[in-house]
């Protein structure tokens, strides 16, 4: 035996120690996760706030200063242009001449666009590209120097050379100038080739481009932006554009060509673990990737691994770009448009990475800024502390081992001293001494103790000689009486026998009875439910029950699966044994009718357990002869959506402080003459709109409860109270019910079962 306690003691002891050192390790652990993880993120954060109010910056900068420099040209100076454009368009030119400016002008366009044709596979290629032959003769004419002294000529090439200035200021590729009316360019910054061709068509963009022209022309905005896209005059290369108008009149535009992969507001970090890019709505990028810009055909055969098409990838080859081609994560396109979304996603470079999406709103774009971290690196400094922190609490537990393993020894001395001490009173009761077992190792607690039982033991040895002498005393008495029995008549015996064995059935059968009554009532009286049941999914709620009599006649029951949550409230109409009964039965049909049958819909479930109940009262059990009343409602968290069914029950359902009753059928389940085809029907609440939603089940013992003046509360008071209730939270909504029960009830009897149960569901 005492091997045992001493294997119990120190079994004890190192179970609380390998417990405490466990809990010690896993909430530290989550400490760090949780502070890692909110550290990482908040730093990301702050780095893309900054990169983000960066590139806003910059792009209202660039915007505000095309707009200043557009309104410096003025609607008279274009006049004159657009006059000669048309003045030229019927000009009679020899065919030689014609040819010779067109070749020029495009061997001239594609050098400065670093293209590698001749003349006059280059002039092939754009008379393919459905440009307007008209635009010619005006090209002709300026090419030609005898027009120097003509007015027109020379504001021309002087408004040449203010476009080329707004390029640099803006940073810009090209810059025309658009008249709003027919879309033709009359002048431009870098190429002729562009001037009276029709901005309206695709030659420069695939987008609405005339669209948002005659929006910029006739609407209150003074820019615009186009998103990128393929330009056919840029021989398929991408080009977005910034449109300014030249004056209120919205008669010219000015439209500055940019090329995405040239934009410096990409690059204000530079990292092999970091990166920014900018994302259209459609999901693919519109800069250059980091990964793309060190190794592109990387990226480019992931892209053919990943299903991109052979054109698209033949595209990206041959412009050296993936911009308007590669798309980013799913999770991440989501996303997009979401302000401060930090993610964890597959990123364009390959990686694994930490995303900020930050929404980059201007007139025209809807892009998202991207600033990705790669999360290996992100978590690195915190793995390496939590590798720290997990080295110094295993060396820590090895001590505290070490000093229990000690202790314990230490602890066992004292043990085995007791154990010799206990021993020796076995063996002597009468004559052992506690204070002979003084020297022994034995503590003085535990000398004490055994003094104590030493005289306990002696004074139970005299007990037991003075019991044995009262013993042989009652043995005589019992010889006398059975000679005086002896001398009895056989039929007394007989009847005596008979007398004793019936009192002897009949006190154990009354013994029997009143401890099964005991224990039934013990195991009947048991609460609705266990509070602990609801922590899993309702973040608040409150229960209110007030039994009649000992054992309440209503019930809660509740379950969980998958994403359905499931809350019964019910009146048996019973009390005592039989409310305890028809309550464990309706249990024990719930159960399998929502667990085992998995019937999920609440009108089904009310007439499954109809049907169930009247199977059991044709069998003569008087327990179910009335209706049960019952309230099922399942929350279904995915789908957002409350349903309720009631059998002679309704329900209260706040939503953003409206109150709505729900009525459900007006007849139970079960009771005698009841059908057992009887249909209920369930309400549907969708809850996906509605920030906050309370839902209150009940019995109708509230409302039946009469005050000292014999008038019941009623259930329109009931509503009252609720909606008066709403100013105050889920937990003090319990206090406000019970108070005012209590003073409606004042002195009175309590008139029926009282529950009510409210979630906070939203």
């Amino acid at each position: 035996m005492f091997r045992k306690i001493q294997s119990s003691i120190f079994s004890y002891f190192f179970t609380i120690v390998i417990i405490a050192l466990f809990f010690l390790i896993v909430v530290i652990n989550t400490i760090i996760t949780k502070t890692e993880k909110k550290a990482v993120e908040s730093r990301l954060e702050v780095v893309a706030l900054a990169i983000s109010d960066f590139i806003k910056t910059n792009f209202s900068e660039k915007e505000a200063a095309a707009v200043s420099l557009s309104q410096t040209i003025t609607d008279k100076e274009l006049n004159g242009l657009k006059k000669q454009l048309l003045k030229v368009k019927d000009d009679i030119v020899a065919p030689k001449a014609y040819q010779k400016n067109y070749d020029r002008n495009y061997a001239q366009f594609g050098k400065i666009n670093n293209g590698k044709f001749d003349a006059k596979a280059l002039s092939k290629l754009m008379e393919d590209s459905e440009l307007d032959k008209s635009a010619y003769l005006y090209q002709l004419w300026l090419n030609d120097k005898r027009n120097e002294k003509d007015v027109a000529y020379w504001k021309f090439y002087k408004l040449n050379n203010t476009l080329q200035k707004f390029n640099k200021i803006l940073n810009a590729k090209e810059a025309y100038i658009i008249d709003t009316a027919d879309g033709k360019v009359i002048a431009s910054s870098t190429n002729f080739v562009e001037i009276g061709q029709s901005f309206f068509s695709t030659l420069f963009t695939t987008k609405d481009g005339d669209k948002l022209v005659r929006m910029l022309a006739e609407g209150k905005r003074n820019h615009y932006w186009i998103d990128v896209s393929p330009s056919k005059l840029n021989l398929g290369k991408l080009r977005g554009y910034l449109l300014t108008k030249t004056s209120a009149t919205g008669k010219y535009v000015i439209a500055y060509s940019y090329s995405p992969g040239d934009w410096e507001m990409m690059s204000p970090i530079a990292s092999n673990n970091t990166d920014i890019y900018l994302v259209g709505s459609d999901g693919r990028i519109r800069t250059t990737s980091r990964e793309f810009k060190e190794n592109p055909s990387a990226v480019l055969l992931r892209m053919s691994q990943e299903g991109y098409s052979l054109d698209d990838l033949e595209v990206a080859k041959k412009n050296n770009s993936v911009i308007g081609l590669q798309k980013v994560d799913s999770t991440l396109w989501r996303n997009l448009g979401k302000e401060n979304k930090i993610l964890e996603v597959s990123s364009v470079n390959g990686i694994n990475a930490l995303v900020d999406v930050v929404a980059l709103k201007r007139a025209g774009l809807d892009w998202s800024i991207v600033v990705e971290w790669d999360r290996d690196i992100a978590y690195y400094e915190w793995d390496t502390l939590r590798i720290y922190v997990n080295a110094l609490l295993a060396i820590i537990a090895a001590f505290f081992l070490l000093g229990v393993i000690y202790g314990g020894r230490k602890l066992a001395k004292p043990i085995y001293a007791l154990k010799r001490a206990l021993e020796d009173l076995v063996d002597q009761p009468l004559t052992f001494l506690a204070k002979s077992h003084q020297n022994s190792g034995i503590t003085d607690d535990m000398l004490q103790k055994l003094e104590i039982i030493s005289e306990e033991v002696k004074t139970l040895m005299s007990d037991k000689e003075h019991l044995q002498k009262q013993l042989e005393d009652l043995a005589g008495q019992m010889e006398v009486s059975t000679k005086t029995i002896a001398h009895q008549t056989e039929e007394q015996k007989k009847l005596h026998g008979i007398k004793d064995e019936q009192h002897k059935v009949i006190e154990k059968q009354e013994h029997q009875l009143d401890d099964e009554l005991k224990s039934v009532k013990r195991v009947l009286r048991t609460p609705l439910f266990d509070n602990t049941m609801f922590n899993s999914s309702v973040e608040e709620f409150f229960h209110i029950h007030s039994a009649k009599n000992d054992i309440s006649g209503d019930f809660i029951w509740y379950h969980e699966r998958d994403s359905r949550v499931f809350f019964f409230l019910g009146d048996t109409g019973k009390s005592d044994i039989d409310a305890a009964l028809l309550r464990m039965i309706l249990t024990s049909l719930i159960n399998e009718t929502v667990k085992v049958k998995k019937i999920s819909s609440p009108d089904r479930i009310l007439e499954s357990l109809n049907k169930s109940l009247l199977e059991i009262t044709k069998k003569g059990d008087k327990v179910f002869d009335s209706a049960v009343n019952l309230s099922i409602c399942v929350w279904d968290r995915q789908k957002q959506m409350m349903e309720f069914a009631g059998a002679n029950h309704s329900v209260f359902v706040v939503r953003d402080d409206v109150l709505d009753e729900l009525n459900g059928d007006a007849y139970g389940i079960g009771g005698l003459g009841a059908d057992t085809t009887l249909k209920y029907n369930t309400h549907y609440l969708p809850l996906n709109r509605i920030k906050q939603c309370r839902l209150y089940l009940f019995s109708d013992g509230f409302m039946k409860q009469k005050n000292v003046e014999n008038e019941m509360f009623t259930h329109e008071r009931f509503k009252e109270l609720l909606i008066d209730m709403q100013i105050e939270s889920i937990e003090n909504q319990k206090d406000y019910i019970n108070r005012t029960y209590m003073e409606w009830k004042g002195d009175g009897i309590q008139d029926d079962d009282t529950t009510i149960l409210g979630l906070k569901i939203l």
